[in-house]
């Protein structure tokens, strides 16, 4: 960890002011010169926000969202061969290997407030796999999975841990796919139908130039969702029709950059594309949010500011707060009691 990162680290605090059941609750944020506070009401919640210089902003309040999780794993090792390719670079930008992937992420995830972070090779994935997986995330970015937790059977330690309520982040490639070893990666007949149900996902690319935008759902334009890659994105329309799913971001009419589909207790997510700057900010943005299958947005308030801004939105089970639309210069995620 350099210099930077622990500075940032140790600048990040979060105030949580319990009072009696039925009183106000005051929440409050600091991290990377901005700082912001909520106090909820019996119906309402006000917020306040707080940074030098005109910036945009979106609060939203968020209906059956997800805790955060109490921990967030990152599945990356060196030591065994990854499926995923290089990505998709802007000119004159590094290579986008999964080493670069993971401290894009991992940055991306402090502008928006998340601490819980830890990365774990292929023994340290098995015992965390070992919990339970309810309030835990799991983030795969190697489009593979280790021999030791996934062997292509329902046995194997990931399903247990899913079922449980694990909630799973992937990208890189096919879902289920391929089994990684020290020196090899084998590809597995009939993984994605562990997974999803059926065999759902192919290698075909796939422009998503069309917004997913349901009533009371807007999560592109609210969450400031950018990808319009769809390949290893999930076929809806080959989904068993016992599978809960929801899309969200961009499509092309059957694929969509973002997937959620239910399994068991837990969620499985899938992100379409191949490893982009568009991509991770698809990523993290969906984790810090607590976006789940049933999540809905009751009410938001957007607009601009300079220096300070306040505001009241309905009251729900959270409130995401973002400022700087697009290009996110800061992201918080507060549980409304």
């Amino acid at each position: 960890m350099n210099k930077n990162d622990r500075i940032i680290i140790i600048a990040t605090s979060i105030v949580l002011i319990l009072i009696l059941t039925g009183e106000v609750v005051t929440m409050t944020s600091s991290h990377d010169d901005f700082s912001s506070s909520i106090t909820v009401n019996e119906d309402t919640v006000d917020f306040e926000l707080k940074k030098r210089g005109a910036y945009t902003y979106e609060v939203l309040s968020l209906e059956d969202s997800m805790k955060m999780p109490e921990s967030i794993a990152i599945y990356h090792d060196p030591a065994y061969k990854s499926a995923a390719e290089e990505g998709r670079s802007h000119t004159g930008g590094m290579p986008f290997t999964e080493d670069y992937y993971l401290k894009q992420i991992k940055g991306k995830f402090m502008v928006r407030g998340v601490e819980n972070l830890k990365v774990l090779n292929a023994q340290g994935l098995e015992d965390y796999l070992s919990q339970p997986g309810s309030g835990q995330a799991l983030i795969v970015i190697s489009g593979s999975l280790p021999n030791n937790v996934y062997t292509g059977d329902e046995s194997d330690p990931i399903f247990g841990w899913l079922n449980s309520g694990g909630r799973l982040y992937w990208a890189g490639d096919i879902l289920g796919k391929y089994i990684s070893y020290p020196d090899r990666v084998d590809p597995v007949d009939g993984g994605t139908t562990l997974f999803l149900g059926s065999e759902c996902i192919d290698k075909e690319e796939y422009t998503a130039d069309t917004d997913i935008e349901e009533e009371h759902k807007e999560f592109k334009r609210h969450l400031h969702l950018i990808n319009h890659e769809a390949q290893f994105s999930v076929d809806t329309a080959e989904l068993p029709s016992d599978k809960r799913s929801q899309c969200m971001g961009r499509t092309d009419g059957t694929h969509a950059t973002i997937t959620m589909v239910g399994y068991g207790e837990g969620t499985i997510y899938v992100f379409g594309g191949k490893y982009s700057i568009e991509q991770s900010d698809d990523l993290t943005q969906t984790v810090a949010s607590g976006i789940g299958l049933d999540t809905t947005i009751k009410d938001f308030k957007t607009g601009k500011f300079r220096g300070v801004v306040e505001g009241t939105v309905m009251k729900a089970d959270s409130v995401y707060i973002m400022i700087g639309g697009d290009l996110l210069v800061y992201g918080q995620n507060y549980e409304v009691e």
